[in-house]
C-alpha cells in the first residue's frame, strides 16, 4: 500500500524555505550541495509546483493570454523559471522525495495538472506520482482535474500510468459522470479505456452533484473552494447560469446566487475577488444581495455587509416573494426587519449620506472671496446645501415600484427601532403608495399599538382609499386584531366605508373572516349591519353561512334587518344550527315584536348613527346623562 505522507504547516525546512521566496538558482545549488537531501515536511515538491504555478499565473496576466496556454508561450519556453523548476524536481526525485504529499488542498500532481504543462505531469508519473490519489478537503484527484480543465493529453497520461476509469474521483462521481459536461472527446477516451456506460444510464440520485450541472456550479453546491478557484483561474464563466428547477419553470441562478442561498461565505468572498456580477439578477428576479438580506433570523448579515462591501448597487431592486413585487435593499431589510437588518440600514444610509457630504466637501471652493463677492458666494453656498439636503432626502425616501418607501416598510415589520431610527434619518410619513399611508401600512402588520400611535401622530387621513380600494379600518377588520379597530375607530374612522373590489365594509369583511372580536368592536361603536356587498349579501348573511354565533347573537341585539322571508332564502345553515337557543332565537326575531328595552335601545342607536355621520357613537353615548350600567347597554358591551 502506497504511503501518503501528509504536509505540516508548523515548519519549514530551508530548501523549502528557498523555493517558497522563488529563489529557484539558490535551492539548485543548495542541492547539488547537499550530499543528502531533506525534506521533513515533504513540501519541497509541492513548493516548488505551487511555485511555477504562481509564475505562470503572473505571466498570463501580463501576456494578456490564457492560463491554459501559457506554458507554451514563447516567454515562458525561453525562460529561465520552467527549466529550473524541472530540474529542481529530477534532483527531489533522484533523491526520493516523493510526489504523492497530501497537503489538505491539492496533491502536487493536482497542482501540476492546473499548469496544463504535460511535461511537468508527464515527470511526476513517471516517478511515481499517483493519478488516483485524491486529497481529503477537495474530495478529488489529479485524474478529475484533468477532466474538469478538459486536458486531453494530460488524461491519457493518466490512462498510461493506471488512472482508474470506474471508481469515483470527484466526489461521489466517477471520471465518465464527470465527463458529461466536457467534450465528447473526453467521454470517447474514457469509453476505450473500459469505462462502465452504466454509470451514466443509471446515476445514482445520492450524488451531491448532478450530470447537468457545470463543474463551477458543482463547486459552489458541495462548498469546493478549491475547484471553484481552478476553474475560475482557468477562466471558467464566473456569471453562468444554471436552471436548478428543471421541472417548474426557469430559475436559472449564478454561481454567486448560489453561495449565498447556501450562505458560504467564503465562496462568496472568493467570487467576489474574481469579479461576479453581483447586480445579476436570478430567473426568480432576485440580486445576490436580496438574497443575503432573506436569510432569516440566524443570519449574521455577514454576507449582506460582504456584497456591499465590494460594492454592489445599493438600490438594485430584488423581489419580496410575499408581494411578488421587487424593492431596493433599504426596503428589503425595513420590511424583514431582523437585527441585522437595522446594521444593514445603517450601513447604507450612513454610506449614502457621507457620499453626499464627500460630494459637498469636494465641490466647496476653499478660498477666500473678496468683500464685493461674499453675498453671491453665500446665495451659492446656500443653494449647495439645499440641493444636498434634497438629495439627501431623496434617498431616504426613495420610492419603489409601487412607490412605498422604506420608512413605509419599517411600519409594515413593526420594529420601532427600525421605524425611529429611518424617521430620525429624514424619512418622510406623508408619503403615499399604491399600498396606502402609514396608517394601512401598521394595521397590515398587525402591529403593537406603539407603532399604531406613532403613525396616528402625524393626523394622516384615516380613511384613504389604496389602490385596492381598502381603507385602514377595513384591512383592520380582516386581521385578527381588535385592538387596532378599537383605535382607529376611537381616532375616527369611517365605519360604513366599502372596499372597490367586494363592496364590503369593515363589519363584513371581519365576520366572513372570522374575526369575532373585530364584529364586537364595531357593532358596539354603530357600524350599519344592513350594508350589503357587491353579491348583496350582509353581515348577517355571512354570520349564519360560517356560523359565526357570538356575531350573531350581537347583530340581532343591534337590530340587523331580518324577515320571516329572509329566513327562507337564507343559507341552509340555519336549519342544521346546532345551537337550538339561537334557532329559537332567529325565530322569535321575525314572529314577535321586541321588547321595549330593546326597542329603546335600537331606537336610540339608530338616532345617534345619524348624528355621528357614520362614525363612532360612543362619544355620544359616553356624553348621555344617563347610568353607566345603561352606557353599557346602549353600547352592547
Amino acid at each position: 500500500m502506497e504511503m501518503r505522507k501528509t504536509q505540516n504547516f508548523g515548519q519549514l525546512c530551508d530548501l523549502c524555505t528557498l523555493i517558497h521566496m522563488g529563489k529557484l538558482s539558490e535551492a539548485l545549488c543548495f542541492l547539488k550541495k547537499c550530499s543528502k537531501i531533506q525534506d521533513p515536511d515533504n513540501l519541497a515538491v509541492y513548493k516548488t509546483i505551487k511555485y511555477y504555478c504562481q509564475y505562470l499565473s503572473g505571466m498570463s496576466q501580463s501576456l494578456g493570454i490564457a492560463l491554459a496556454t501559457t506554458c507554451t508561450s514563447e516567454e515562458v519556453q525561453n525562460g529561465q523559471v520552467r527549466e529550473l523548476v524541472i530540474e529542481v524536481l529530477k534532483i527531489l526525485f533522484a533523491a526520493g522525495i516523493t510526489p504523492n504529499t497530501v497537503t489538505r488542498l491539492e496533491t502536487p500532481l493536482m497542482a501540476a495538472v492546473s499548469t496544463h504543462d504535460e511535461l511537468l505531469t508527464n515527470l511526476l508519473l513517471e516517478n511515481g506520482a499517483n493519478p488516483n490519489l485524491q486529497d481529503g478537503q477537495a474530495e478529488m484527484n489529479a485524474f478529475a482535474l484533468a477532466i474538469i480543465l478538459n486536458e486531453v493529453t494530460i488524461i491519457k497520461q493518466f490512462l498510461s500510468y493506471g488512472a482508474r476509469v470506474n471508481e469515483p474521483c470527484c466526489q461521489n462521481m466517477t471520471p465518465l459522470q464527470l465527463s458529461m459536461n466536457k467534450s465528447v472527446e473526453v467521454s470517447k477516451l474514457l469509453l476505450q479505456n473500459g469505462a462502465n456506460i452504466q454509470q451514466v444510464l443509471s446515476i445514482h440520485t445520492g450524488n451531491n452533484v448532478h450530470l447537468a450541472q457545470p463543474p463551477l456550479i458543482q463547486a459552489v453546491e458541495s462548498n469546493n473552494l478549491y475547484l471553484a478557484s481552478v476553474l475560475l483561474e482557468h477562466g471558467e464563466d464566473i456569471n453562468q447560469g444554471y436552471d436548478v428547477n428543471h421541472s417548474y419553470g426557469s430559475n436559472q441562478q449564478s454561481p454567486v446566487h448560489l453561495a449565498v442561498i447556501h450562505g458560504r461565505k467564503e465562496m462568496v468572498a472568493l467570487l467576489i475577488q474574481h469579479g461576479a456580477n453581483l447586480e445579476k439578477v436570478n430567473g426568480l428576479g432576485e440580486t445576490p444581495l436580496g438574497l443575503a438580506l432573506h436569510a432569516g433570523s440566524n443570519s449574521d448579515g455577514d454576507i449582506a455587509k460582504m456584497l456591499l462591501s465590494a460594492g454592489c448597487s445599493r438600490v438594485k431592486e430584488s423581489k419580496i416573494n410575499l408581494f411578488q413585487k421587487s424593492y431596493p435593499p433599504l426596503h428589503i431589510s425595513a420590511f424583514l426587519g431582523f437585527d441585522y437588518h437595522k446594521e444593514i440600514i445603517e450601513w447604507i444610509l450612513d454610506y449614502e449620506l457621507d457620499q453626499v457630504n464627500r460630494e459637498a466637501l469636494n465641490t466647496t471652493d476653499k478660498t477666500v472671496p473678496r468683500l464685493s463677492e461674499c453675498r453671491e458666494f453665500s446665495n451659492l453656498d446656500i443653494q449647495e446645501n439645499r440641493s444636498n439636503s434634497r438629495r439627501k432626502s431623496a434617498f431616504i425616501n426613495l420610492k419603489a415600484a409601487d412607490s412605498s418607501t422604506p420608512l413605509f416598510m419599517a411600519v409594515m415589520s413593526g420594529r420601532m427601532d427600525i421605524i425611529k431610527y429611518i424617521y430620525d434619518k429624514g424619512g418622510d410619513p406623508y408619503i403615499e403608495c399604491s399600498q396606502g399611508n402609514l396608517i394601512h401600512a401598521a394595521v397590515m402588520a398587525i402591529c403593537s399599538e406603539e407603532v399604531l400611535d406613532f403613525v396616528l401622530s402625524f393626523g394622516l387621513d384615516i380613511d384613504h382609499i389604496n389602490d385596492d380600494g381598502n381603507t385602514p379600518l377595513i384591512l383592520a377588520a380582516r386581521n385578527n386584531n381588535s385592538s387596532a379597530c378599537q383605535k382607529l375607530v376611537c381616532h375616527g374612522a369611517c365605519l360604513n366605508m366599502q372596499d372597490a373590489r367586494f363592496g364590503e365594509t369593515a363589519l363584513s369583511a371581519s365576520v366572513y373572516f372570522g374575526c369575532e372580536n373585530n364584529a364586537q368592536v364595531l357593532i358596539s361603536h354603530g357600524a350599519d349591519p344592513d350594508i350589503p356587498d357587491s353579491r348583496n349579501t350582509t353581515a348577517l348573511y355571512w354570520s349564519i353561512f360560517n356560523c359565526r354565533e357570538k356575531t350573531l347573537k350581537l347583530l340581532l341585539e343591534a337590530g340587523v334587518k331580518l324577515t320571516q322571508r329572509d329566513l327562507v332564502h337564507y343559507p341552509r345553515n340555519i336549519k342544521v344550527m346546532r345551537n337550538p337557543e339561537l334557532r329559537q332565537m332567529l325565530n322569535e326575531y321575525v314572529t314577535k315584536p321586541p321588547s321595549l328595552q330593546q326597542a329603546c335601545r335600537i331606537k336610540v342607536r339608530t338616532h345617534l348613527k345619524h348624528l355621528s355621520q357614520g362614525k363612532s357613537i360612543e362619544p355620544f353615548i359616553l356624553q348621555l346623562a344617563i347610568p353607566s350600567k345603561l352606557k353599557k347597554f346602549l353600547l352592547i358591551e
